[in-house]
């Protein structure tokens, strides 16, 4: 309820989270299964339903849809994920001179990968208790973070501002999933994005041994918070009006 743009952006993402955790727990023909999370849908729908309906009379009454060009303005290009916001202390000078600054962080980075390694190896184990987590991070993990990082690109995939070919997944969606053609901010895509980093990192995380090697927890949250700092925080203060 806080941004319409990730209830839209975010759903298909969930369905995906659904359909991998009951293949990893073997329950894709459980008919309990898909009865209970039809129900927990409905339920949902019902609740949310009187805040997205002004939304949908809104669209339909004004034909509201965004074209293509003015949702290319708003998207990324690829190499804004090695284009870190200038506000930034230590990542500053990590500039293309692009549309978006997206780059994520080098300890996130570092941490996301770890916990890809770490998973893959215990996809391995007998145990169900590492086996089926690490099979959930990463396929759920795998495929939104790929995904998502294609979808900040928008309908017109470029690089360094030229278009490179790359097949538009937004502009598929915008032709089939209700509500994308309404939305008009691809870059948005990127917190899924992080979500799906952050998965992956946590699992690096809980794989270190707090007793032994508490130092390593410390080395990353301390790695993280420098990645990310920028004090005193600039806000814009800027008045579109003057106040009546």
């Amino acid at each position: 309820l806080a941004s319409g743009y990730y209830l839209v952006f975010f759903t298909p993402f969930a369905a995906l989270f659904v359909l991998v955790e009951l293949a990893v727990r073997s329950r894709l023909a459980d008919s309990r299964a898909w009865v209970a999370l039809g129900v927990t849908g409905a339920v949902t729908m019902v609740a949310i339903l009187p805040f997205v309906w002004p939304y949908v009379e809104v669209q339909r009454l004004l034909n509201l849809k965004r074209e293509l060009s003015e949702i290319d303005m708003y998207s990324a290009d690829l190499a804004a994920w090695i284009t870190a916001n200038p506000e930034l202390h230590l990542w500053g000078w990590l500039r293309t001179f692009v549309k978006g600054w997206l780059f994520p962080g080098l300890a996130t980075i570092v941490m996301a990968s770890v916990g890809f390694v770490v998973a893959v190896r215990h996809l391995r184990s007998t145990d169900r208790l590492r086996s089926r987590p690490a099979a959930i991070t990463l396929w759920f993990g795998g495929i939104t973070l790929v995904v998502t990082v294609w979808l900040t690109l928008g309908p017109f995939p470029r690089m360094m501002g030229r278009e490179i070919g790359l097949p538009s997944i937004y502009r598929a969606l915008y032709d089939v999933v209700p509500g994308f053609d309404a939305a008009r901010v691809p870059i948005r895509m990127a917190m899924i994005t992080a979500l799906a980093m952050s998965l992956l990192a946590g699992v690096a995380a809980s794989s270190i041994d707090p007793h032994r090697r508490r130092w390593l927890l410390v080395i990353a949250a301390a790695a993280t918070l420098a990645d990310g700092a920028a004090v005193p925080l600039p806000i814009d203060l800027s008045v579109a009006s003057a106040p009546h």
